[in-house]
Parts: structure tokens; sequence; C-alpha cells
């Protein structure tokens, strides 16, 4: 089985996150792509929105996206946060032969050697997609030597399932930097958020209240 994880606190989900995983289950040929709703500790959480606010927000977006479901397995082990942790959940579940492949912005690509923690377990259990993001390169991130890394181009798509690449360089599939940021400054600010995240995440909002203090 082959599937794919795409991480995000999902406060609040916006568009690029469904256009990032919708375009990693066609390119890779998955047999499902995951929203993993991060468990983000409660410090760090604004005022108004609980993790269940995030994950039904998230839930709402993949909404008619029959490639897409939302995962969470993180907010259900918010006592085992690391993400090694939650890919040996994944293979768990779904099987020891499971290739996972796990997708990051371009923007984590410097730090994240030093952030995962068991990195070099981390990345023998997954295969890594890189997405480039606006405003930043796309360079490989440190990885064990003898590490196949391969560049993506459009005649590259779908990717073969016998692929032997690890780790996957995507070049920008977005035009804008789209951010949950952006969006939750707007929704402070008494704006419009028409566009930037699906329909019912808009009504969700505005129907439960968040996001109408600054954070």
């Amino acid at each position: 089985m082959r599937i794919g994880v795409l991480g995000c606190t999902a406060d609040p989900i916006q568009n690029d996150h469904l256009r990032m995983a919708g375009w990693t289950a066609e390119a890779f040929q998955l047999d499902q792509m995951l929203i993993m709703v991060a468990a983000t500790p409660p410090h760090k959480m604004g005022v108004g929105r609980s993790a269940e606010d995030r994950f039904r927000m998230a839930e709402l977006a993949v909404v008619g996206y029959p490639h897409l479901a939302v995962s969470r397995l993180e907010l259900d082990h918010p006592g085992e946060p690391y993400t090694y942790q939650t890919v040996d959940r994944l293979h768990a579940a779904y099987g020891p032969d499971t290739q996972v492949f796990w997708v990051i912005g371009s923007d984590w690509v410097a730090t994240m050697h030093q952030v995962w923690r068991e990195y070099e377990y981390l990345l023998s259990r997954i295969k890594l997609v890189v997405m480039g993001r606006p405003g930043y390169g796309l360079a490989a991130p440190q990885v064990p030597a003898g590490t196949i890394v391969r560049t993506l181009a459009p005649t590259d798509i779908p990717v073969p399932p016998n692929d032997e690449a690890q780790v996957y360089l995507v070049p920008q599939q977005v035009e804008h930097d789209l951010s949950s940021t952006l969006i939750r400054t707007r929704l402070a600010q008494g704006e419009s958020i028409e566009g930037l995240t699906p329909g019912p995440v808009v009504s969700y909002i505005h129907e439960h209240g968040l996001y109408k203090e600054a954070f």
C-alpha cells in the first residue's frame, strides 16, 4: 500500500494544503492521501479554536475529494508528538510494507535534520517529498550518504511505483505563498477570506465565532 501524509495544524486549513495533497496523490499514484492534523500544545493555540475545531474544519475541506482523508492520529496521541512515532503508528495500522510519502514545504529543509527526532531512522521509514514554496529555494535536505535524491520534472509524472528514490524535490506547485497566518489575520481584521479556504470552512468559522480576536 502507498499512502501520503501532509501534516498541518489546520488552523485553519487552506486551499494550498488541498492543492499540495491532491498533486501528491496523483503524482505518486497513492492509495490514500492523509491530511494529518497536528496536536499543537495548548499554550500555542490561539483564542477560540480547539483541536476538535481544527479537525472538523479539515474534514469539511476534503468533502468532494475522494482521494483525500483527514487523520487524527497525532491528535489522539498528544503525548507522543514526534514524527517518527507517527510514522511507526502508520506502519502498525497499514502494515509494515506500506510506503509512506511524507510531504513538507521547502522552507523546512534547512532545519529539518535538527528539528526531527531520530532523523536517520525516520528517513529510513519514509519517502520524503519536498514541495517548493514561493520565496524559498529547492535544495536537497541533509541526508545520509547513499540516499537517492531526485528532482521531479513534469515528464516524470506519474512516478512509477518501483522508483528507487528516497527523497523527491518538487518544483513550486502554487503561485502565491498562501498561509493560515494570512487567513487568521484577515479574520481578526474583519476581512473576507473567500477563495483562501473552502466555503464550508468559511461557514464553520463564522458559525462558531472563530478567529475574532488577534493572536
